[in-house]
């Protein structure tokens, strides 16, 4: 099934209501409750079946499994590896609440780094549409009579065609900086030819990157809560969307069977595009090796990524203020010409012969 994302907002003021609960002296189940009766909350399913008596561990983990949303299926997860570690669960679900909050803010600012050249693209858009209902208001009845021309009429649908060709076009360029999962279309050869053509390369290295950011940092909560480095690398690939996921399950799948977890890392990233599926290998392999505590080290590759990706992001937004200008020469402009001013020329030529 594929997952829905929830609004991340709601996410994380439903941790905020657990965390809030478990600083008031409340214990897990309790908080979860408190928090779930809410209106509105996204932790709402819950309640009925914490309040019947079922085992916490079990109910946490059977949402876990259930939830349409990555984010909510993450933090039930550490909460059920907390609660069945036992002890003190406030420092697990401060954890993934902070963590949350910052991929939040992460991909607020992304977007914001956007902001300029979409409104840009926007206005672009509203240029013929925009001049065309101009000359309809000061004229209405010169324009509803060049509508009787049929070179108006061919002139105006192919304004119409090329002007909607181009706000995709335009809306797919701006949207493939801070796209972080790929199209199921674009997978195809030939889609992913003329997608390369008419919107630029796939930066799949850096979607790849920013996936194992988010995969290293969701484990390394999982790791604190208590669960085993190899059984946190399956409980985390559910929430990663492909290629990553993919190869992280393939890695749970190794691990079952015996095989190490640096050795199974190896052998499933090496067909991933870019560094990161390897510097991530080599991080826990380090840290096996030197006895260095594994969740500080993926705390550490995941800020480290996150900049990178930040910087990718900037750099492919410059590119795209660029590349729109194609399908504005192309598309929009010629949609101006053909739907504003052709009407509005034969208007004026025929007003001149009469």
């Amino acid at each position: 099934m594929r997952r829905r994302r929830l609004e991340p907002v709601a996410v994380l003021d439903a941790l905020s209501d657990v965390r809030d609960g478990l600083r008031g002296r409340l214990s897990l189940r309790d908080a979860v409750v408190r928090a779930g009766r809410r209106p509105g909350s996204v932790l709402r399913a819950l309640v009925p079946e914490l309040a019947s008596g079922t085992p916490i561990v079990a109910a946490l983990t059977r949402a876990a499994r259930t939830t349409p949303s990555a984010e909510l299926s993450l933090a039930l997860l550490v909460l059920a590896v907390s609660a069945r570690a036992g002890g003190d669960p406030l420092p697990s679900v401060a954890a993934v609440t902070e963590r949350l909050r910052r991929r939040t803010a992460g991909e607020r600012e992304a977007r914001a780094i956007t902001t300029q050249a979409r409104l840009t693209a926007r206005a672009l858009l509203l240029l013929t549409p925009g001049f065309a209902g101009l000359v309809a208001l000061l004229d209405p009845r010169g324009f509803v009579h060049s509508l009787g021309s049929p070179a108006v009429r061919i002139g105006l649908g192919a304004g119409i065609v090329l002007q909607v060709a181009g706000g995709w076009w335009v809306s797919r360029i701006m949207a493939a900086p801070v796209a972080t999962v790929p199209s199921r279309m674009r997978r195809l050869p030939l889609v992913r030819a003329v997608a390369r053509v008419a919107v630029g390369p796939s930066d799949e290295a850096g979607r790849v990157a920013g996936q194992v950011a988010h995969a290293a940092d969701a484990m390394a909560l999982v790791i604190d809560a208590g669960m085993a480095p190899a059984q946190a690398v399956g409980a985390v690939a559910r929430a990663i969307p492909a290629p990553t996921g993919d190869a992280l399950r393939a890695v749970a799948a190794a691990c079952h069977a015996g095989v190490p977890l640096k050795d199974a890392l190896r052998r499933s990233v090496r067909d991933l595009p870019g560094t990161a599926p390897h510097r991530l290998g080599h991080a826990i392999a380090s840290s096996v090796r030197l006895g260095v505590p594994l969740a500080r080290t993926l705390r550490t590759l995941s800020d480290e990524l996150r900049e990178t990706e930040a910087s990718r992001v900037e750099e492919a937004v410059r590119a795209a203020s660029v590349r729109v200008l194609v399908p504005v020469a192309l598309c929009i402009l010629p949609a101006f010409v053909l739907a504003g001013l052709v009407p509005l020329l034969l208007t004026g030529l025929e007003g001149i012969s009469l």
